[in-house]
């Protein structure tokens, strides 16, 4: 081994050892991840519970249908009813749901190529036709257990959030900030070269803890939560109804780990850029919480029905509003780009991807410069 890896290994074991030694940062950690079980046992039930759809799983026939409707003839005639008869009956629900978008997928197609086809500008055009091309191509015929990966999905967007925010605050945020307060800057600033196989350990380390965090809490939320196979491939529009994206609950569970996983490594790329940039610790923390919870927070006590839909898709771009991920898959949003539709999910991923190489570059260019 070269003297120059040998140096990167022992300044990441150093970070890793500065980490590990946080007892905060494992302790909120331990905590969000508990208190994230807790609330997911109360909405999933125990692990060997009964599947309410059983009897309703797989390929929709019409036998299925008309036990779904006789059932909720007989729930609307019962006089006792139990949380369990509320389920099933949800279940029943869902299932001739499923019939009536099944029957009327052709009609609404129909009407949205209509509307394509009388649009006043070429965006409109494609915009509904992309629309139509997309709602032809969904599969509601699948029927059964959706409520595991609705938790998997419900999870990484709550749960999940959090945790990785607990990290680039915690973590991330003070990593450099902590070298000006403790004074070992100087050190550590000593060489060009040095700063950079610093900043390249930080960051090594970082997305390690961030990729770890997110392998973890998935793991354990499928330990704990899987309900069999059946119900892997129903239509996302059991959970999200207004999405057009003709994607299995499994297949858009996939893309969220890995779109949550990449937003996650940009906000990285982000916090530490502002912690090399600022001394103080407790003011690096501050901006990078506003960073990561700001969206929500805006969404949630400023924006009304009066807000503009534009405003509302600029706020999905920001990191902090798409690392929750389904955002970006419950409903139909296109951005204009020369004239053309682009899809929300494709748009962010886009951005995110080219400011961050825009940043990684723009850290080693002024860590490269920067004087202690």
């Amino acid at each position: 081994m070269r003297k120059s890896e040998a140096t990167m290994v022992e300044l990441v074991r150093f970070e890793f050892y500065k980490v590990f030694q946080q007892r905060f940062l494992w302790v909120m950690l331990i905590l969000v991840f508990c208190v994230g079980l807790v609330i997911s046992f109360q909405r999933m039930g125990l692990s060997n519970a009964e599947r309410i759809n059983k009897g309703f799983e797989g390929e929709l026939t019409s036998e299925m249908v008309q036990r779904a409707e006789s059932g909720i003839a007989s729930f609307k005639k019962s006089s006792d009813i139990t949380l369990a008869d509320l389920k099933q009956n949800g279940t029943y629900a869902t299932v001739l749901s499923a019939e009536e978008n099944d029957r009327n997928q052709a009609q609404r197609v129909a009407s949205l190529r209509k509307k394509a086809t009388n649009a006043t500008s070429s965006y409109e055009s494609y915009q509904y036709g992309l629309q139509a091309d997309l709602m032809e191509s969904i599969d509601y015929r699948p029927v059964g257990n959706y409520q595991t990966f609705e938790q998997l999905i419900t999870f990484l967007g709550t749960g999940g959030y959090a945790l990785l925010a607990v990290i680039l605050i915690l973590g991330t945020a003070v990593s450099i900030s902590n070298e000006y307060q403790t004074g070992v800057v100087s050190y550590l600033y000593s060489s060009s070269y040095g700063r950079k196989q610093l900043l390249t350990a930080k960051l090594i380390v970082s997305v390690a803890l961030i990729t770890g965090i997110i392998l973890i809490y998935n793991l354990v939320q499928l330990l704990c939560f899987f309900r069999g196979y059946p119900g892997w491939n129903i239509a996302i529009q059991f959970v999200y109804n207004d999405s057009p994206y003709p994607l299995s609950m499994s297949e858009l569970y996939g893309i969220a780990i890995l779109y949550q996983w990449l937003i996650a490594i940009s906000l990285v790329i982000v916090v530490l850029f502002l912690s090399m940039l600022i001394k103080q610790t407790v003011v690096a923390i501050f901006l990078s919480g506003l960073i990561i919870g700001g969206p929500f927070l805006v969404e949630s006590l400023v924006f009304n029905s009066m807000t503009p839909t534009s405003v509302r898709t600029l706020l999905q771009f920001t990191q902090g509003q798409s690392l929750s991920v389904y955002v970006l898959f419950r409903e139909y949003v296109t951005v204009n780009v020369f004239g053309y539709p682009v899809l929300l999910p494709i748009a962010v991923l886009v951005v995110t991807l080219i400011t961050t190489l825009i940043l990684i570059k723009l850290m080693y260019r002024v860590i490269g410069r920067r004087m202690a």
